[in-house]
């Protein structure tokens, strides 16, 4: 069973076209939307661990999320499984690997990037990828408690 936009929408308490939108711009990393067609035309894929991780929620949390979503763990199970092998319409590309962190007293976005950066990335790419995945303000400062999505490169 797949996750559909509605119950992304739901879960993350925002309009579907919002969900299908941040899919359509890779700006929602909770999976990844194809182009079928010249005129418009959406397939969209939702990753549920991705969404669970996203919405700082567990799978068990997800899975009872009103019994709207049954067999979600094995539909995750399922595609983690079929890895790269799983496309739609013949795409290929693979969502950016993600990770939910919450900010810890005295940590900053450095210390949060490098932890998950491998030796061969730069870390500033991290933190810009950390700000725009999480609509961070440049200069913002994050604070003890808060949540923050992070691309995973190790």
């Amino acid at each position: 069973m797949r996750v559909k936009i509605a119950d992304a929408a739901r879960i993350l308490d925002m309009p579907k076209q919002a969900v299908r939108i941040g899919l359509q711009r890779e700006k929602l990393p909770i999976g990844y939307a194809v182009q079928k067609t010249a005129r418009s035309k959406w397939a969209y894929y939702i990753n549920p661990v991705q969404l669970a991780a996203y919405a700082g929620i567990t799978m068990s949390e997800l899975k009872k999320d009103g019994g709207r979503m049954k067999k979600l763990i094995i539909a995750g199970l399922i595609a983690v499984a079929l890895g790269a092998a799983v496309g739609i319409a013949g795409n290929t590309k693979q969502p950016p690997k993600t990770t939910a962190h919450i900010v810890e007293e005295n940590e900053t976005l450095w210390d949060i990037a490098s932890a998950n950066t491998d030796d061969n990335t730069d870390v500033r790419l991290v933190i810009d990828k950390i700000i725009e995945i999480n609509k961070l303000a440049p200069n913002a400062a994050i604070s003890p408690g808060q949540r923050l999505i992070i691309p995973v490169t190790k």
